[in-house]
């Protein structure tokens, strides 16, 4: 055997073992995710995660070097799944009302059907406040999140000079009955449609600047 066919085949041997390990620490990833999503990440312990993934401490140990490096894989993969959703969700949207409508749709869904999801998000929104350790990768989703939403407000024909506050609103009004959702006081589905329809149509002119007196 060559000195180079004999490279290739450690490379690619290297290459199929680093895609098992990186699936194994996906797999723990989505069970550790679970936990999380239960008991809160200041609640959620190594040995929760282990339980929940049916491995030993050790093991977990030997996939991730401590809770926080799991913890920030959790929450990348969370990152890139909702992303996604999302994409697909507004990819085959034609029209303006098309759009509208099937933001609104998937945002009234997410707020009805995924309380537990949201919680999470929230919780190590807060959590990044006090732990700097995390702050970079909520840091990364909240610019993915802004990016994505600046992407929609434009292409829904809203001036440049309304972007940022648009994106404000329309997460404002996610968290607001997401927060009810999750305290047991929600809205209807509707209800909740309605209100990111207003969002995304309400009518924004600018402050009228008022006259001198005496003019």
């Amino acid at each position: 055997m060559s000195v180079h066919k004999a490279a290739d085949r450690i490379e690619e041997r290297t290459r199929r073992q680093g895609a098992k390990r990186e699936e194994k620490r996906r797999q723990i990833a989505e069970s550790a995710l679970e936990a999380l999503m239960i008991y809160g990440c200041a609640g959620t312990t190594l040995r929760d995660i282990a339980e929940r993934s049916k491995l030993s401490l050790g093991m977990l140990h030997y996939y991730f070097d401590d809770r926080r490096d799991l913890v920030v894989y959790c929450l990348r993969l969370y990152q890139d799944e909702f992303m996604a959703r999302f994409e697909r969700l507004i990819a085959d949207a034609e029209t303006r009302d098309d759009m509208i409508a099937t933001l609104a749709t998937g945002l009234g869904e997410a707020v009805a059907s995924e309380a537990i999801v949201n919680r999470f998000w929230y919780d190590i929104r807060t959590l990044s406040l006090f732990d700097p350790s995390v702050l970079p990768v909520v840091n990364a989703f909240q610019t993915a999140l802004i990016d994505f939403g600046r992407r929609i407000i434009a292409r829904l024909g809203f001036p440049e000079s309304e972007i940022e506050l648009r994106f404000a609103m329309l997460e404002g009004v996610f968290r607001y009955y997401a927060q009810r959702e999750i305290v047991g006081t929600g809205a209807g589905r509707a209800e909740v449609q309605d209100a990111f329809v207003r969002t995304l149509t309400l009518r924004l002119d600018p402050p009228t600047r008022a006259a001198a007196p005496g003019l």
